[in-house]
């Protein structure tokens, strides 16, 4: 496939299911091989996988979601992931749908709602949502005013440069959901419904979701906890019944109402498109309009650890156009650094809250907000380093083990190095390199080909001088460069609270997602701060 781009000097892919057919312009491709008029996400999966990866392509633009009626998958993440593996140093857009009169859309007027809500999972897997229009379009056509847009972007496109310092790392990638059992399993052990906060309540409701169970007129006891969450759900969003963890006669009718004025299949039953609905309207539509702390307090369910409102409009309120207040014990050179950061996010266009409290959490995380060097592991137990490199330190006994991370360099070499294996291209080419490039910044930027990429992008020069990521002023403009992915600011998720800003930054940073110590110390940095109006 890299020969079809040979003749430009910046290369651009089109390709996905029949609108990408409106939207082929000089100095483009159409890749064949990824077309079909008929295309879905699982076709487009299994084409990329039988592709060779092509660094070569400087842009993608692909259309896809008419065919898969624009249903939420864990496949959506799973695509994002080998998008990024099969075109690692492109930038990466998926074309917002254009349908005609003739798409019969099952979900009647929510449509538009659900097209929406199906593009913002790209976004969430750090991919480019390219369209801001509606998707029902009467006039499809080369003449189209929308396809002419998109053409113009994708001209447009062109003219950026092909220096790759503009585009995602290979190996900073969004990882797969795994998934689920078909049939009903228990979500968490628990026999009561108890919740600290209204995030643990949605965590749960998420899996529940993503377990694919199926909750019918007396179910079984086993499932009272679900059952217990379908109850509050649908009293937050006004419907009248008892939360006593029984799927009886009221709930089902409940239930059935619910379907209906929803457009749903009314079977009465909660199934997981039924599931997925309730937590979408839970998010979206019922928490800007009950007390949900007073609703909670008033059957007992949780202490209501404080922060609640800043999801749900309840006693505490959204300030999208607030500001970041320090209410921890934060001084000296880190309050400093913490103050030349929110000045740097603010300039760089990031003036959502909640965002720049969630890349705070993940430098006090890295660092405690002082930009420094990965330290040596010399006196780090072995557990603790078969834990954090494990699968790069296979080949050592403890006792080869012990010698080696008696010797910083060697060590760094043989969990970053060439010797690492790792399954992109680090750039850690040489002797030294493993130590040389080790974690540096504000975030711990690593590997050599992430220090080019990101010394490009903010006009320093990493490589030739690596201990550049602990100046202070370097140190901050690269990590809003890296969990940005060197997008703007408006291609960032629009965040309402905190906790989702946490995750969002933490899995980035990760380079898939973080794992539960991560998300539970940088949880702990983010109490350090608090949006105030």
């Amino acid at each position: 496939m890299e020969n079809n781009y040979k003749n430009f000097d910046v290369k651009i892919a089109l390709f996905g299911d029949d609108l990408v057919k409106y939207l082929v312009v000089a100095g483009s491709y159409l890749d064949t091989e990824l077309y079909s008029k008929n295309m879905t996400i699982n076709d487009l999966i299994t084409k990329l996988l039988s592709t060779a990866t092509n660094d070569n392509v400087d842009h993608v633009f692909f259309s896809i979601g008419k065919m898969d009626r624009f249903k939420l998958t864990n496949n959506i993440s799973f695509l994002c992931e080998t998008l990024m593996d099969k075109f690692p140093n492109a930038n990466i857009n998926v074309i917002k749908a254009l349908i005609d009169e003739n798409y019969l859309f099952i979900d009647g007027d929510n449509s538009e709602k659900k097209i929406m809500k199906f593009y913002n999972e790209f976004k969430k897997n750090g991919v480019n949502v390219i369209g801001k229009y509606d998707s029902l379009d009467f006039n499809l056509s080369n003449s189209d005013k929308n396809i002419n847009n998109i053409k113009t972007k994708i001209k447009n496109s062109i003219y950026q440069n092909n220096s790759k310092t503009n585009f995602i790392v290979g190996g900073n990638k969004i990882n797969k959901n795994t998934n689920v059992s078909r049939y009903n399993r228990d979500i968490s052990g628990e026999d009561s419904t108890d919740y600290d906060t209204i995030y643990e309540f949605l965590d749960r409701f998420d899996e529940m979701v993503k377990s694919n169970n199926h909750y019918y007129l007396n179910i079984g006891t086993s499932f009272k906890p679900d059952i217990e969450q379908i109850q509050i759900t649908l009293k937050f969003l006004g419907y009248d019944l008892d939360i006593n963890g029984k799927y009886d006669r009221d709930t089902q009718l409940a239930v059935t109402e619910y379907q209906k004025k929803n457009k749903l299949q009314e079977t009465g039953e909660c199934d997981s498109d039924t599931l997925e609905d309730m937590y979408y309207q839970l998010k979206v539509d019922g928490f800007n309009d009950l007390d949900i702390s007073k609703f909670i307090k008033s059957v007992g369910i949780g202490s209501l650890i404080g922060g609640i409102g800043s999801l749900i409009g309840g006693e505490a309120e959204v300030y999208l156009n607030g500001k970041v207040d320090i209410v921890g014990s934060i001084g000296g050179e880190a309050l400093s650094n913490v103050n030349l950061m929110i000045s740097d996010m603010i300039n760089y266009g990031i003036t959502n809250p909640y965002t720049q409290i969630g890349i705070l959490a993940v430098f006090g995380k890295e660092c405690g907000y002082i930009p420094k060097s990965e330290g040596c592991y010399d006196d780090t137990a072995n557990s603790r380093i078969r834990y954090l490199f494990g699968k790069y330190l296979t080949n050592y006994d403890e006792k080869e083990l012990n010698e080696l991370k008696d010797d910083c360099e060697k060590f760094f070499d043989a969990v970053y190095g060439k010797e690492s294996n790792r399954n992109w291209d680090t750039g850690n080419d040489n002797v030294g390199d493993g130590y040389k490039y080790r974690g540096r910044g504000f975030n711990q930027i690593t590997f050599k080909s992430t220090y080019k990429k990101y010394g490009d992008m903010i006009g320093e020069d990493l490589v030739g001088n690596p201990d550049k990521l602990n100046d202070v002023n370097v140190a901050s403009k690269a990590a809003l460069a890296f969990l940005t992915k060197g997008k703007p600011a408006s291609s960032l998720p629009e965040f309402t609270n905190i906790d989702d800003a946490v995750r969002y930054f933490v899995n980035i940073n990760a380079g898939g997602v973080g794992s539960s110590e991560n998300h539970g110390s940088a949880e702990e940095k983010a109490k350090l701060f608090e949006v105030i109006p």
